[in-house]
């Protein structure tokens, strides 16, 4: 426990004095485990960059850890972690390191028994679900499975209901566009039906999807985004459900709706990272990635098939991107439109949105 909360007190070091060279390993890893997904969402620019959908071997996987050696895990790719075959076995190596895992899956289809993730150890569950009705997900994801989602949904409550567990905390990820922003409320009162724990309500990434900009956000009503998510959150407080609402239309939506509409008031926010001092993601191929918004071909700082984590992380290119980003230049050309999370959102995150961080 001492050795954890050193690091803890490390890594709030390095976000706070933001140093180019970082001494210790980063406290977060997002891991790629795979490129294979039976999706093709409006709002996705997966097709343009998976050629070959395969899943990391687990070998890999298990030397991508030990290098690394985070505090928390983060199993999130331009794939479907839930049809890896061994990604439970994925999840029980980490918690047996100590090492608190969160899952971003749609929660489709899957390639293991649904008891097999529960049991796994897996801290927080984030399901994917940008439609509270069959239509609006059918139109936003290209299938059918909106009652498949939901029937995943309460078969995991239910085996956590039976053991007497309080993991995997379950919540919501929805992505605000035109198609969904409607059913704001409506998702509320699905998560609370449910048995999920909290919605988190996430802005619209258009980078490498910037043709797409007019027909996923335009033709907005003014107003109609912020009165849907206001009414969201009133009736998440209400039926005990809770969201990141506040923060989403304090910060992140006035931002972001300046990026949409290519506002030239928009001041770039790239002093406000602290992403690359506290976290890494890790490709399916061993690429380390400065960013995981950014480009593939921007942000790739360097490979694991070729050299150790180390070298990468305290290496040259690292410091010099490092340097460029606190002193409020632009490492990778996305971040002059990047809306990035600050110190206190993540702070904030763990207190209102059950399992964050834990």
């Amino acid at each position: 426990m001492l050795a954890r909360l050193a690091r803890y007190a490390r890594g709030a070091k390095d976000v706070l004095l933001k140093p180019p060279g970082v001494r210790g390993n980063p406290l977060h890893l997002i891991l790629e485990t795979t490129t294979v997904c039976p999706f093709d969402c409006i709002m996705c620019s997966r097709s343009k960059e998976v050629t070959d959908p395969h899943h990391m071997a687990f070998g890999f996987f298990e030397r991508i850890l030990d290098e690394v050696s985070p505090l928390h895990l983060y199993f999130s790719s331009a794939g479907e972690p839930m049809l890896h075959p061994e990604q439970p076995r994925m999840i029980a190596h980490a918690r047996r390191r100590g090492i608190k895992t969160c899952l971003v899956t749609s929660l489709a289809a899957s390639a293991f028994p649904l008891e097999e993730l529960v049991t796994s150890g897996l801290d927080l569950l984030k399901v994917s679900i940008d439609g509270a009705t069959e239509e609006t997900y059918r139109a936003i994801r290209g299938t059918d499975f909106h009652p498949r989602v939901l029937a995943h949904i309460a078969e995991i409550a239910a085996i956590r209901r039976a053991r007497g567990a309080e993991r995997p905390f379950i919540r919501f990820q929805f992505v605000v566009q035109k198609a969904n922003y409607r059913e704001a409320p409506d998702l509320v009162r699905l998560a609370a039906r449910s048995g999920v724990d909290a919605v988190f309500f996430k802005p619209l990434e258009v980078l490498r999807i910037e043709e797409r900009m007019d027909a996923l956000m335009g033709g907005i009503p003014p107003g109609g985004i912020e009165a849907s998510l206001a009414e969201a959150g009133r009736l998440g407080r209400r039926l005990g459900v809770k969201t990141n609402v506040d923060d989403f239309l304090s910060y992140q939506l006035p931002n972001r709706s300046k990026v949409y509409a290519g506002d030239p008031s928009f001041e770039p926010l790239s002093r406000q990272c602290v992403v690359p001092w506290f976290s890494v993601y890790v490709r399916i191929h061993g690429d380390v990635a400065f960013c995981c918004y950014g480009k593939i071909e921007h942000a790739r700082v360097d490979s694991m098939r070729e050299k150790g984590f180390r070298e990468i992380w305290t290496g040259e290119r690292y410091r010099e991107m490092r340097s460029r980003l606190r002193a409020g230049g632009f490492p990778l050309p996305d971040c002059r439109h990047c809306v990035p999370q600050r110190l206190s959102h993540l702070v904030n995150y763990r207190k209102i949105l059950p399992g964050y961080g834990r």
